[in-house]
């Protein structure tokens, strides 16, 4: 065997090595990743579980609260994190992106019966608004000076959104349908009042992952997105949120 060859087999167990090392982590995030009665759900939850089952590893995924997973992904190498926006910060940060997984349309809910009418952004100084820490539609409010009261899980802003203790919660169309159902609402008894926009989200890798590891688990993606268990998890997720939903190749889970 030449020198050659020797150093590339090296080089190629020390990457196997490596991609079984990699840490998944995920946020409280209905309907993408949550958890009801200790167990993990979530339409990429499900996308995720079949990456793994077709990489032929054992790999644990750890729910933790939003603003320790970033740091985590910010610190640490071989970190997957899901499901998150593409920001320009997150892009300078150095995170790769796989997906998309869902596409949102972002804004601001109030309950339906609410008299809340938004003219323009600065008018939102009137009003309590409920967030999610490390929550990129956070910064785009409080960057334009408006105050959000901040919670680790949107399920504790639907709360209080429905005993009038704020007046709107940052949220999104699919998101909404999930968080009232276990709050013991429904989709009806909210409204969207304000769009931030509508924009994909993803599986991140940290910004020191080696390549190779990103590549594999990017084709192990596109393997999933290929097959026809999507079929089978845009039922699942349509009975679940009681709505149609679709996924396409180039939005992921989206309200059709």
């Amino acid at each position: 065997m030449s020198r050659q060859i020797f150093v590339f087999l090296l080089y190629l167990l020390f990457i196997l090595q490596l991609a079984s090392q990699i840490k998944i982590i995920t946020v409280e995030e209905p309907p993408t990743n949550y958890q009801v009665d200790g167990k993990l759900l979530g339409t990429t939850v499900d996308i995720v579980k079949e990456m793994i089952k077709l990489s032929g590893e054992q790999h644990h995924i750890e729910v933790l609260p939003g603003n320790r997973a970033l740091q985590i992904v910010n610190s640490e190498p071989n970190i997957m994190l899901f499901t998150l926006g593409k920001t320009q910060q997150r892009i300078d940060l150095g995170y790769h992106f796989i997906g998309p997984v869902i596409t949102r349309k972002h804004a601001l809910l109030s309950t339906s019966n609410s008299k809340i009418k938004i003219k323009n952004i600065q008018s939102l100084n009137k009003y309590s608004i409920g967030g999610l820490s490390a929550d990129w539609r956070v910064k785009y409010f409080t960057d334009q000076g408006i105050t959000v009261d901040l919670n680790t899980n949107n399920e504790s802003n639907f709360k209080k959104l429905f005993l009038e203790r704020i007046d709107l919660v940052i949220s999104s169309d699919i998101e909404a349908l999930s968080l009232t159902k276990l709050v013991g609402k429904t989709p009806a008894d909210v409204k969207i009042v304000w769009v931030i926009k509508e924009a994909p989200s993803y599986i991140i890798f940290s910004k020191h992952t080696p390549f190779e590891i990103v590549k594999k688990w990017e084709t192990l993606f596109r393997k999933v997105m290929d097959s026809k268990i999507m079929d089978k998890y845009k039922t699942k997720w349509n009975n679940i949120l009681g709505v149609a939903v679709k996924f396409d190749q180039q939005k992921g889970f989206i309200i059709q």
